[in-house]
């Protein structure tokens, strides 16, 4: 309950602030959608708040990675970067990383495999995406 007044009072100021920049016009109900009282910048600056909370629902995305290791490579010695940071051993074989929009850089290594490497871009939400690693057996090196 406390929430639900806290979050009106809020909204109060955020109007009544809102509306201290429509200058020496007053407002008309025309002039603001059809709510009488409310100025249009009033509108508009509730209508900004609004877009600015939503917006920040999208700036994040969710990837979702599947790691496949050659047989005889233990999940729990699979190392995973992001943007060349190590960000720990693979918790299981699938797990979702929550990351900000944008491009980024996963690196996957494990003993005795070939290093994975792939740069991508995130949508962010409501976008779903996947990532497959397979890794390989690294080949023998040459002296």
């Amino acid at each position: 309950m406390q929430f639900i007044k806290s979050a009106l009072l809020i909204l109060i100021l955020a109007v009544l602030l809102a509306g201290c920049t429509t200058g020496d016009r007053p407002s008309a109900p025309e002039d603001s959608g059809g709510i009488a009282g409310l100025g249009s910048s009033a509108i508009s600056g509730i209508q900004s708040m609004w877009l600015k909370a939503n917006l920040a629902v999208y700036e994040i995305g969710d990837l979702k990675i599947r790691i496949t290791p050659p047989k005889g490579v233990k999940i729990e010695d699979v190392e995973v970067y992001l943007n060349n940071l190590l960000i720990g051993n693979a918790p299981s074989k699938e797990f979702v990383l929550v990351l900000r929009r944008g491009m980024h850089t996963l690196k996957v290594t494990a003993p005795g495999c070939a290093n994975y490497e792939e740069r991508f871009v995130l949508l962010g939400r409501p976008n779903n995406q996947f990532l497959n690693v397979e890794l390989k057996k690294a080949l023998g090196n040459i002296k």
